[in-house]
């Protein structure tokens, strides 16, 4: 039914779109600042250059402690503005933590489908 009403070919169910994302992890200054003040300045600049898998438990609602100026600091979700670059090739959505991709990519044999459509 989902197939049909969304005019797809296949629906494959995958646990995360890392492979199709890319996340880009920013502080956020308003909660970070009264809790890190003196460290605030160290966390704006290091934090988007983390390795994502370390900060990725944040979109689930998971905290994360990390290690910055020789202190350990615990990111709540609430810490962290999390956005999203996609690849040309796809279109997404995350709302309430569910994910949606779907394949911008036409081949010829789309094409040609869509335009035969168009006629009937």
């Amino acid at each position: 039914v989902i197939q049909d009403e969304l005019n797809v070919k296949t629906i494959t169910t995958v646990d995360n779109l890392d492979g199709i994302v890319q996340y880009a992890y920013k502080p956020n200054l308003k909660t970070l600042g009264p809790k890190y003040g003196k460290l605030l300045g160290m966390l704006r600049k290091d934090l988007p250059n983390l390795a994502p898998e370390i900060l990725a438990p944040l979109r689930s609602g998971s905290n994360v402690s990390i290690e910055m100026g020789g202190e350990t600091i615990e990111l709540e979700p609430d810490d962290v503005l999390v956005s999203t670059e996609q690849s040309s090739e796809w279109g997404t959505a995350d709302d309430s933590g569910v994910q949606v991709a779907i394949s911008t990519k036409l081949s010829p044999e789309l094409i040609e489908e869509g335009m035969a459509r168009d006629f009937v």
